[in-house]
C-alpha cells in the first residue's frame, strides 16, 4: 500500500524511469496522497526531496497551473521556485521509459485479415493457405513494452514475440529475424531466434490471456499466462525491434492483441 511506503521508500520509486504509471500526473497525486495521509505535517526539506524526481515539464499545463501550483503544502519559497525550475529547465526531462503508447500494426498479405475491436485488433486468414505476419509499425528501441494477446483454439500454432526492424517481409511472411514464441502444447513452449533461452518451456491453452514484455533496457523478451510470470525466454534482443505475430501453416481461427 503507498500509505505504508516510507520516505525513502517513496523517493525511490519516483526518481525510477521505469515506475509504472499512466503519466507524470498520476506519480504527483501519489505525492499528495502520501503526504495527505502523514500523521504530521512534512517538514519542507523532505517534501522538496519526495519531488524534485517528478517530471513536472512532462505534465499538462492545465494540471499544472490547477493541481500542482496551487496545492497548499507546496506554498512556500522553496517548494514554487523547485517548480518553476522544473519548468524551465534548459533541458526537460524525457517521459518515464514505462509510459505505454497503443500498437499500431500493419498486415503484409490481403490474406491476413485485421479488424477493430476493443482495445486492440483481431487477426484471422481468410484461407489457411502459406504463413502470414504482422507488425508494429513503431519501433521499440528503449523502455519496457508489453501487449496481451489470446486466441483460438485453433490459432494456438501461431507464433508471437518481435522482430528484428532491418528484417526483410517477403510475400507476407519473415524468414528471419524474429524472436517468437509458438506456445501450443503439441510443441512443448516451442521457441525460436537469436538468444533463446532454453530453459523456457511454457504452454497456453485457449482462452488464456498471454502477456508479451519487451524490456529494451535489458534486451530481453519475457511472457506471462493469465499473470503468471513464465520467465525471460530471449536475451540480446536487436537494439530495434517491431512486436509480431505470425500464423501457422494451415489452420484457421483468429488471434487478437489488445493494449496493456
Amino acid at each position: 500500500m503507498l500509505l505504508e511506503a516510507t520516505h525513502a521508500q517513496l523517493c525511490t520509486l519516483l526518481a525510477d524511469d521505469r515506475l509504472a504509471v499512466q503519466d507524470e500526473e498520476v506519480a504527483f497525486k501519489a505525492v499528495q496522497l502520501w503526504v495527505g495521509g502523514q500523521p504530521t505535517p512534512l517538514a519542507e526539506a523532505d517534501l522538496l526531496s519526495l519531488l524534485r524526481p517528478v517530471r513536472f515539464a512532462t505534465m499538462a499545463r492545465e494540471f499544472v497551473q490547477g493541481t500542482v501550483r496551487v496545492w497548499p503544502p507546496l506554498q512556500f519559497v522553496a517548494g514554487q521556485g523547485l517548480l518553476v525550475q522544473a519548468l524551465f529547465a534548459v533541458e526537460p526531462p524525457k517521459p518515464r521509459s514505462c509510459f505505454k503508447t497503443p500498437i499500431v500494426w500493419k498486415v503484409y498479405d490481403l490474406n491476413m485479415m485485421m479488424t477493430e475491436v476493443a482495445g486492440g485488433v483481431r487477426f484471422r486468414r481468410s484461407i489457411s493457405d502459406g504463413w502470414d505476419c504482422a507488425t508494429g509499425t513503431e519501433p521499440l528501441t528503449a523502455g519496457r513494452h508489453s501487449w496481451v494477446v489470446t486466441a483460438s483454439k485453433a490459432a494456438l500454432a501461431w507464433s508471437i514475440g518481435v522482430i528484428d526492424t532491418t528484417a526483410a517481409v517477403k510475400d507476407g511472411f519473415a524468414r528471419s529475424g524474429a524472436q517468437v514464441w509458438n506456445p501450443h502444447p503439441w510443441f512443448s513452449g516451442r521457441h525460436s531466434g537469436v538468444g533463446r533461452n532454453d530453459e523456457f518451456k511454457a504452454t497456453w491453452q485457449s482462452g488464456q490471456q498471454i502477456r508479451v514484455i519487451v524490456d529494451m533496457d535489458e534486451r530481453t523478451l519475457s511472457f506471462e499466462v493469465d499473470g503468471v510470470d513464465q520467465g525471460v525466454a530471449f536475451r540480446h534482443l536487436p537494439p530495434s525491434v517491431y512486436p509480431y505475430i505470425s500464423s501457422g501453416d494451415g489452420g484457421d481461427g483468429w488471434l487478437t492483441c489488445t493494449d496493456d
